[in-house]
């Protein structure tokens, strides 16, 4: 099991959430995006101790799908009447289609878990600042590559969120593969979330890359069950990362996370 120092662990060990992470300023808002206003804050980062045992095992994760699709390389592979933006770090143009949130506890089943979703970014930050209201510190707050994606997407949309955690990071931490160029690697090696789903006998039902263009098409429900059920893979693969029992996409062992500045505490101790 993982320390009570998770998220301190990210902070002070690899310097996820004060270097890879912005704080988004006023006026670096303005620098990148003149013509808009500055974004307003889903939250501020977090100030307290990450040892608080009130949030030991507590976690929100957030998912996000985009409107446009993601330009092929090749413009023959275009399909008729869907838009498009130029590629995943289009931030400003790929738009926000739906949100969704998972309120992570582990002290409780993973079925108990709730989770929320939404096509209005207004309701995101009101249902965020919900669940933060159950806890008298700041609730952690990540998800699957939202430092490098989902954070970013959200600042270009004028709402300013910064992570806590990313739980692809923690992956490759635990794969020993944070300062590696493994897709370089032969064989080839692959941790991005489909790889882990599908070795951890879990089931996405669209991808990322899907996921627009059946928005554009009209079949709106069915993206946002695909965003509810991804938001519910990423915090399973958090608890089974942080319990030691994620299976490598690519060696088939088992992935544990470690927390190098506490080590031996457990994440779960009091519940």
């Amino acid at each position: 099991m993982q320390s009570q120092n998770l998220i301190q662990n990210l902070e002070v060990r690899s310097g996820i959430a004060s270097e890879q992470s912005k704080n988004f300023s006023e006026e670096e808002h303005l620098q990148q995006y003149p013509e808009t206003e500055a974004p307003r804050l889903v939250r501020q980062p977090r100030k307290t101790s990450t040892g608080n045992s009130e949030l030991r095992g507590r976690y929100l994760i957030y998912d996000l799908e985009i409107i446009k699709g993601i330009a092929p390389k090749d413009d023959a592979d275009r399909i008729p009447g869907i838009e498009y933006c130029s590629g995943w770090t289009d931030y400003r143009n790929m738009g926000i289609s739906v949100w969704a949130q998972c309120y992570m506890d582990l002290s409780k089943p993973s079925e108990e878990w709730e989770i929320r979703s939404g096509t209005d970014l207004q309701e995101f930050k009101n249902s965020f600042e919900e669940f933060s209201l159950r806890l008298i510190s700041p609730l952690p707050v990540g998800g699957f590559n939202t430092l490098k994606f989902d954070d970013k997407l959200m600042f270009a949309n004028d709402f300013a969120i910064e992570s806590d955690f990313d739980i692809f990071q923690m992956v490759l931490d635990a794969a020993d593969m944070q300062d590696v160029a493994y897709w370089k690697l032969e064989p080839r090696r692959v941790y991005n979330l489909a790889a882990i789903t599908a070795a951890n006998d879990l089931v996405k039902t669209l991808s990322g890359e899907q996921a627009p263009i059946e928005w554009q098409r009209g079949n709106k429900q069915l993206v946002i069950d695909y965003c509810r059920n991804d938001v519910r893979i990423e915090a399973l693969t958090l608890k089974l990362l942080l319990e030691g029992e994620l299976i490598d996409p690519n060696t088939g062992e088992k992935l544990h996370y470690v927390d190098e500045v506490n080590p031996d505490l457990d994440a779960m101790e009091g519940f």
